[in-house]
C-alpha cells in the first residue's frame, strides 16, 4: 500500500476498531460473574475479554488520533473519488480481502450447522486453493498443489480438534 493510501486506511480501520471494541467490552460486561457461586471476580468468564476489548479500544482510538493528523499534515480528502473508487476493486490485494472475508463468513454461518472436522477440512482446503492456485496453469499441472492443500486441511484439522477436545478438554460444535 502507498503512504497516501494508509493514512486513509488507519483512519477506517480504528473507527471499526474502536466500535468492535466497545462491543467486546459491553458483551463481556453482561456475561455472568459468578457471584452466585461465590467465586472470586477473576473467575469470571469475562474478564479477560472485557480487558482485551477495552485495551483494542484505547490503542485504536491512539491509532484514530494519529491517522487524523497524518491527513491533516498530507491534505488528503478523506472519501475516495470515483476513479480511485473503481481503481479500489482492481487491486489484488482487495480481491484477497473479499475472498478472504467471504470465506470468514461462509464458515462462521455454517459452524454448528456441519460437522465441525468437514467444515474445518473444506474451509481451509478453499483457502489454500484460493490463494495457491494459479488460473494461468493447466489444471492437470497443479493436481500435486490440489492434493497436498486437501493434506494439510485434513491435517490442520485433526491438529485443531485434537489439541481442543484432549489438551484444553473442549468439545467443538
Amino acid at each position: 500500500m502507498q503512504e497516501k493510501t494508509m493514512v486513509k486506511s488507519d483512519f477506517f480501520a480504528s473507527i471499526i476498531l474502536i466500535v468492535f471494541g466497545i462491543l467486546i467490552v459491553a458483551i463481556s460486561l453482561s456475561m455472568p460473574t459468578m457471584a452466585e457461586k461465590e467465586a472470586t471476580i477473576y473467575s469470571a468468564p469475562g474478564l479477560v475479554p472485557a480487558f482485551i476489548g477495552a485495551v483494542l479500544a484505547v490503542l485504536s482510538f491512539f491509532m484514530l488520533i494519529r491517522s487524523v493528523a497524518r491527513i491533516k499534515k498530507t491534505g488528503l480528502p478523506l472519501l475516495p473519488t470515483k476513479s480511485s473508487f473503481s481503481n479500489f476493486f482492481r487491486d489484488v490485494a482487495t480481491r484477497r480481502i473479499i475472498i478472504t472475508l467471504a470465506l470468514c463468513l461462509g464458515y462462521a454461518l455454517l459452524l454448528g450447522k456441519i460437522w465441525f472436522p468437514a467444515l474445518t477440512v473444506i474451509y481451509i482446503f478453499l483457502f489454500i486453493v484460493a490463494f495457491e492456485f494459479d488460473w494461468q496453469k493447466s489444471f492437470q499441472s497443479q493436481l500435486k498443489k490440489i492434493f497436498i492443500a486437501f493434506i494439510i486441511a485434513v491435517v490442520a484439522t485433526a491438529v485443531i480438534a485434537g489439541t481442543f477436545r484432549y489438551v484444553f478438554l473442549v468439545n467443538l460444535p
